[in-house]
C-alpha cells in the first residue's frame, strides 16, 4: 500500500507540477521585471491601498460571476470569469511588488 506522500509524488509527477509551477515563476519574474506596477506609490501604505483597490476589484468581478450563473447566463459567466482568473493573476504579482517595495528600505 502506497502512503499519501508517495501517492502525491506520483500526481505531481503525472501532472508535470514541477515544470507547470517552473512557468508559473517565470512568467511572475518576467511581469515584475517589465517595469509596470499596479502598486506604485512612495509610501508603502499608498501601495497597500492600491493593492486593497486590486483584490476587491477581483472580489467583485466574482460575486458578478457567480450572480450571473446563478440567474442561468452561463456564458456571461464563464467570459467574466476568465476576466476574474486574469484579474487574480495580477494579483499575486501585485502581492511580490509590494513585498518587494516594504522590504526595499531593509534591504538597502
Amino acid at each position: 500500500m502506497k502512503s499519501v506522500f508517495e501517492e502525491i509524488q506520483e500526481k505531481l509527477v503525472a501532472k508535470n507540477q514541477g515544470e507547470r509551477l517552473k512557468r508559473c515563476i517565470d512568467i511572475q519574474y518576467d511581469l515584475l521585471n517589465a517595469g509596470k506596477s499596479l502598486v506604485s506609490a512612495p509610501q508603502i501604505e499608498n501601495a497597500h491601498a492600491q493593492y486593497k483597490r486590486v483584490l476587491s476589484h477581483a472580489e467583485a468581478l466574482w460575486e458578478d460571476v457567480c450572480a450571473l450563473y446563478l440567474r442561468e447566463r452561463f456564458a456571461t459567466a464563464l467570459a467574466l470569469s476568465i476576466t476574474c482568473l486574469e484579474e487574480i493573476g495580477k494579483i499575486s504579482v501585485a502581492r511580490l511588488q509590494l513585498i518587494l517595495q516594504a522590504a526595499a528600505p531593509q534591504v538597502l
